[in-house]
């Protein structure tokens, strides 16, 4: 019989042993899920990384003569410092006698990747690309140089919407420089009328908008849900305080309400009482 009822004790106390693990399991499963849903709900539009505002090359023509050092300039910008972000680079050109873009050298942060048809002559400053710097140079450059060079960056894996391009001409004779004394003087009036419309341009509105869009959501998402947070907190505040002023204010008329009722019924009766009074005194 003692036997019996110690193994019962026992029994009863490993079940009741393991209802407590798995209470304590399941309340550990609840914080750890509702601290996720709290990270995510904080963090769901904050940035991961830097991200490519523009990419510019300084010059829609570029014309050179053969043998010369020939320099493309392109330098893009980030919202925010590089860091450890990867960057990735391309330059392809359409040469005059082909019509496909053909890389020509390919950056993998700090190491080049290999290409089909390298052109052994062109080349980049590897670390002025994490500064911003993705001019390609050619030295020396050759008359089958000639085409249309395309630049395409990508910061972690996100490549910039749209690729910067440039025409380059390659000519035999000094026919370059001519050409090149040209092409300065027409962006000057080009820029003069450019500057003109845009203004009235909707393009330029959609782009500043969506800059904009851009720099809320990958930016300042914090800054505005802590200002929006906060004004609704202070609204809430100031709708329970008036609440309990008004409140307070109601209560003491209410509380009040009596004594005056009964005030102007004495006051009403003590007239009443002084014109009976002047009506006896009165002889007529």
């Amino acid at each position: 019989m003692v036997r019996y009822s110690i193994a019962s004790c026992q029994s009863e106390l490993l079940l009741q042993l393991f209802h407590q693990q798995e209470y304590l399991q399941k309340s550990d499963k609840g914080v750890r899920m509702f601290i996720r849903l709290l990270s995510l709900f904080l963090f769901l539009k904050v940035p991961s990384g830097a991200e490519i505002q523009n990419v510019q090359v300084h010059c829609h023509t570029l014309n050179a003569e053969e043998g010369q050092h020939l320099l493309i300039p392109c330098t893009f910008q980030v919202d925010e410092p590089l860091g450890d972000n990867q960057v990735e680079l391309e330059w392809s050109v359409i040469y005059e006698v082909k019509n496909i873009y053909e890389p020509i050298i390919r950056l993998n942060d700090h190491m080049f990747l290999p290409v089909k048809n390298p052109n052994r002559r062109a080349w980049i400053n590897l670390p002025g690309v994490r500064m911003g710097n993705c001019s390609l140079v050619i030295s020396p450059v050759s008359f089958r140089d000639s085409g249309i060079y395309r630049v395409r960056i990508a910061i972690n894996g996100e490549e910039f919407p749209g690729a910067a391009t440039i025409n380059v001409h390659i000519f035999k004779s000094h026919q370059a420089r001519a050409l090149n004394q040209q092409n300065d003087q027409e962006p000057q009036s080009r820029k003069a009328n450019e500057t003109d419309g845009e203004d009235e341009d909707p393009e330029n509105v959609i782009r500043w908008i969506e800059m904009f869009i851009r720099a809320m959501d990958k930016k300042s998402y914090l800054l505005y849900l802590k200002i929006a947070g906060g004004i609704l907190v202070s609204l809430l505040l100031v709708n329970i305080v008036a609440r309990i002023f008004f409140g307070c204010c109601i209560y003491q008329l209410v509380r009040k309400l009596p004594e005056a009722i009964v005030q102007i019924e004495e006051g009403l009766a003590s007239q009443a009482t002084d014109r009976e009074s002047i009506n006896s005194k009165d002889p007529t």
